[in-house]
Parts: structure tokens; C-alpha cells; sequence
């Protein structure tokens, strides 16, 4: 299952729809383990690209409790990257409320006017155990792919499509 491999090892995973897969082209899934939330499109896309394609999405009904919960357990920081500045920063805010003993997050960065000065940030995601881009398809995959290699391929990297700015939107009832 997918929360244990991400407990276990570094790596870049990605959860796409049916519209974003549109978007991929087939050398962004060199190295990338894939998620998608339409069980038919899991199938399909695994017969196309030989290799197993699973059902799961990001978000508080699939993956991210789990992943922030194992992140909390475990001691592990988190880095968000995208969405607008103050999503990110209301997601923390309204996480932090609810999870009163967290402090899982290391900081986040605008996914709009930050990516020009991503380097401002570099201590921050070297000091994360675990990145969530959300930037939407294709631009998450590559700067995940970026990143990872970047910093020598010891993070948790996650793409979250709009995940952030969605959870900011809904509030404390989202989680």
C-alpha cells in the first residue's frame, strides 16, 4: 500500500485525475510512483504504461490524514509548495486548530509568485522530511522531479493538484 512506501522510502508520488493525465507526457512517469482517482483510468493506464497504477487520491477522504498523521508520529516535517500564499498558511492554521500538539509544518511557499525565488526557501525544504507540491498537473511532477533530485533524492515528495487552496476554501468542517 502506498503509506508504506512512503514510510519506507524517499520518493516522488503523484495522484492525478482524468483530466490531468491529458497533460502527462510518458517521460514524466520515469521514477514517478502514480496514484489516480478514478479506478477505471488506474486500470487503464496501467495496462498502457505496463506497470501497476493504483486507485488513491490525496485528500481528507483518501491519503493526506494518513500521511500527516504518520508525519506527526514519526517526527517528521512537512514543506508546502503551491497554491496562493495565504491558502497554504490558512491550511496550516486550520490543521494546527484541530490537531492542537501538531507541529508538523516546517513552512510553505506560494505556488505562484514563489517559484521564481524557490531559493529562498531552500533551508526550509532541506530541513523537511516530506514535500507536498500543489501546483497542478504537469507543473507539480516536474518541480517534484526537480526537487527530489536536487536535494539528493531523501525526501517524501507528494503532489496534491489543488488540494491546499481546497481544504483553505472549506475551513476547519474540510478536515
Amino acid at each position: 500500500d502506498l503509506l508504506a512506501q512512503v514510510r519506507a522510502r524517499p520518493g516522488v508520488f503523484s495522484f492525478i485525475n482524468p483530466y490531468s493525465v491529458q497533460l502527462l507526457n510518458a517521460e514524466l512517469f520515469e521514477g514517478i510512483w502514480f496514484g489516480v482517482d478514478s479506478y477505471y483510468l488506474a486500470k487503464l493506464l496501467s495496462i498502457k504504461f505496463k506497470t501497476k497504477i493504483v486507485h488513491s487520491s490525496f485528500d481528507n477522504s483518501s491519503l493526506a490524514p494518513l500521511i500527516f498523521d504518520m508525519a506527526e508520529a514519526k517526527g517528521w516535517r512537512v514543506f508546502l509548495l503551491g497554491g496562493k500564499q495565504h491558502e497554504a498558511q490558512k491550511f496550516i492554521s486550520s490543521y494546527n486548530t484541530i490537531h492542537s500538539r501538531s507541529n508538523i509544518f516546517l513552512g510553505c511557499a506560494d505556488g505562484y509568485e514563489d517559484l521564481k525565488s524557490i531559493s529562498l526557501f531552500e533551508e526550509q525544504i532541506d530541513n523537511s522530511d516530506i514535500i507536498v507540491t500543489c501546483l497542478g498537473t504537469p507543473l507539480q511532477e516536474k518541480i517534484a522531479i526537480s526537487l527530489y533530485e536536487k536535494f539528493n533524492q531523501k525526501h517524501r515528495i507528494l503532489t496534491c493538484g489543488g488540494y491546499i487552496g481546497q481544504a483553505a476554501r472549506g475551513g476547519v468542517d474540510y478536515f
